[in-house]
């Protein structure tokens, strides 16, 4: 008790608490305890997972962008070849375009909004398939259309006779385009147990020739007495000098 009658702090004894280790220590130090062939396999492991996620999403995304130009390469020449033939017979019918699952529906009006004829594919009948006769206004459908996040429209006026004109519209169907790059992204786990097993064994065959050289390493080299000059343990190593000098220093 101090002199003002006060009860003294209590003196803690041993060494004080740490503070807790956050996930990133309490991994760096799992890390640091593994041997070098551990930590070897688990570095070739992470750059070959990173290198052949990098090379799925690129290749995804040069299959959506393949998917969407030969998509438009063809609405562009079905457009083409029902106009040709409309304006030659100065009307007429929708080319049979069940054939395409590329193409959402398609439809041939007048200048004055009606519409002659519509197609929509079979599988998508009746659930809201927008069937344009003019390509919708605004920039937002421009920018999700060049994503191949919206259909994309695509169509061309055709003049029909004197004073009469139409269009031919096509409305490509966006998820067509996207199954692209989900058929390359399928293939990811696959990829990576392949990538993964390739790890294995190149990195055990490495692992295996470094512990043999470090093994014929450790059985010429030997250490010796102390040395006579400066007390201190020497390290002799009989690499490299001929047989006689190898058996002397023995």
């Amino acid at each position: 008790m101090s002199p003002d009658g006060s009860l003294d702090r209590p003196i803690p004894f041993g060494r004080p608490s740490a503070a807790p280790r956050s996930e990133a220590q309490i991994a760096a130090g799992d890390y640091e305890a593994l041997t070098f062939a551990e930590r070897f396999r688990l570095n070739a492991a992470a750059a070959v997972v990173a290198a052949v996620l990098a090379f799925q999403v690129v290749g995804a995304l040069w299959d959506t962008r393949r998917a969407r130009e030969d998509a438009l390469d063809l609405a562009g020449s079905r457009v083409s070849s029902m106009a040709v033939r409309l304006e030659q017979a100065g009307g007429g019918a929708l080319d049979d375009l069940s054939g395409y699952p590329e193409l959402l529906s398609a439809s041939f009006s007048l200048e004055s909004g009606e519409v002659l004829q519509r197609y929509v594919r079979s599988d998508r009948a009746g659930r809201g398939v927008p069937v344009w006769n003019s390509r919708p206004p605004g920039w937002w459908y421009g920018f999700r259309s060049y994503l191949a996040l919206a259909p994309i429209y695509v169509g061309r006026t055709v003049p029909l006779g004197p004073g009469l004109s139409g269009n031919v519209s096509v409305v490509v169907d966006h998820r067509h385009v996207w199954r692209a790059a989900w058929a390359r992204l399928v293939q990811t786990p696959v990829a990576l147990l392949f990538a993964l097993f390739a790890v294995w064994l190149a990195t055990r065959r490495c692992v295996g020739n470094s512990r043999s050289s470090w093994s014929r390493w450790s059985i010429r080299s030997r250490p010796t007495p102390r040395s006579p000059a400066t007390g201190a343990l020497a390290w002799t190593s009989t690499r490299g000098l001929p047989p006689s000098q190898r058996a002397s220093s023995r």
